[in-house]
């Protein structure tokens, strides 16, 4: 890769306006009153506006009937957070609406112009954890906007987000990851610590099909030009009180981010991911799904292309 190139990718780096809106997904489940928690503490950070949506699955018509028994449930349900949210001075409202909850919760981030979506995804040892682990992976693959998918730290960092680990691939999906990383969780006047993470997977899945593995001067230079990008990224972010650290690993990029960030104690994992079709869907959002299954914290997630979603049926 040559001077050029590198400079050209480390251009690529975004800033984005602060966070104003944050949307989360709620079942009224402990993991979705966990990732309120989260998020109302990051609201509180950033003085941003709450969103708390619920979607009503319509599998069962004449439960998710407009007017219906379940509505006035999810009703009372989400005034109940309505109110505990408001009683920290953070400004909130609430929605409601009748569909698959990828698609309700796309939808209102769209129309409100959300800046964050925040949703739980923990372990799926129970059916809600596998319908909100199946939420997060779709959200991931339909919308643009950033998603987090909450996960619980074993060890809470009472200071907040202090470690984000940024796994990077030097593309416009992983730029942008970085991008809203800085934008929406550094902190003025606050020690923070940023990890740039490059994987060299070795493909050693060619061994089996006699193609030649490369040699180790290609892996030496390989590896040379990742730091060398890696410098260019950590000068561009450069902010008074962060921390930057890069790094290189030959591993794949999940068993790479998922080793790091118990290493570094991340409080925050940043990824780029992609579309919904092709090739990059099955590699790149492949990764970034393993990566929200097994995670030790929460998981930003970036993507590229614009969402699809309409035709939203609204019920509150």
């Amino acid at each position: 890769m040559s001077t050029g190139e590198l400079n050209s990718a480390a251009d690529r780096i975004p800033t984005y306006s602060s966070l104003q809106r944050i949307l989360v997904a709620t079942d009224f489940s402990k993991q979705a009153s966990e990732a309120l928690e989260w998020a109302m503490q990051l609201a509180i950070e950033q003085s941003a506006e709450l969103i708390l949506v619920h979607a009503i699955d319509a599998t069962l018509p004449w439960l998710a009937e407009q007017g219906g028994p379940l509505e006035k449930i999810v009703r009372e349900n989400l005034e109940a957070l309505r109110k505990i949210v408001a009683a920290k001075k953070i400004l909130v409202r609430t929605e409601c609406a009748i569909g698959k909850p990828w698609f309700v919760v796309s939808q209102f981030a769209e129309e409100s112009k959300a800046n964050l979506i925040v949703v739980g995804a923990h372990a799926s040892s129970t059916v809600m954890q596998r319908v909100m682990g199946a939420t997060a992976n779709r959200l991931i693959q339909v919308t643009s906007i950033p998603v987090v998918a909450y996960r619980k730290r074993l060890k809470p960092n009472a200071q907040g987000i202090q470690t984000i680990l940024a796994s990077t691939d030097f593309s416009q999906e992983s730029a942008r990851a970085i991008g809203y990383a800085i934008s929406y969780f550094w902190q003025a006047n606050v020690q923070q610590r940023l990890v740039l993470l490059h994987s060299l997977p070795i493909p050693l899945l060619y061994i089996d099909i006699n193609i030649p593995i490369p040699s180790p001067e290609f892996w030496g230079e390989t590896e040379a030009s990742a730091r060398e990008h890696l410098k260019l990224f950590a000068t561009q972010l450069r902010r008074e009180g962060l921390e930057i650290d890069t790094k290189v690993a030959r591993d794949s990029p999940v068993d790479a981010v998922l080793r790091e960030a118990e290493a570094v104690g991340a409080d925050l994992i940043a990824i780029g991911t992609v579309g919904r079709t092709g090739i990059n869907r099955f590699l790149l959002g492949s990764i970034a799904e393993q990566i929200l299954h097994y995670a030790p914290c929460p998981v930003l997630t970036v993507q590229r292309e614009a969402a699809q979603t309409s035709g939203l049926r609204s019920v509150v």
